[in-house]
């Protein structure tokens, strides 16, 4: 599991956010680099990297969203999930 997993809802999305800005602080360059390793059209790259900020931002989102379940674990009790 990735570190992140732990990690409480608020921190989770306020990483999330955190990576989103940092693409859209270096969007051009992305787009430039993404072009050149795939000589894919420059419309498309920044298309890339715009959809990628829009999951990053979205994913934060859901983070604030996701409320902790209770799961029966029969004769040994229950157990709470966060961000599960």
């Amino acid at each position: 599991l990735a570190h992140t997993d732990f990690l409480p809802r608020g921190e989770r999305a306020a990483l999330l956010t955190r990576w989103a800005d940092r693409l859209r602080l270096h969007h051009d360059r992305l787009a430039r680099t993404i072009t050149t390793a795939t000589r894919k059209p420059i419309t498309l790259s920044r298309a890339e990297v715009d959809r990628a900020i829009a999951t990053l931002r979205a994913t934060a989102e859901q983070a604030h969203a996701l409320q902790p379940r209770q799961v029966d674990l029969g004769d040994a009790g229950s157990a709470e999930l966060h961000g599960a």
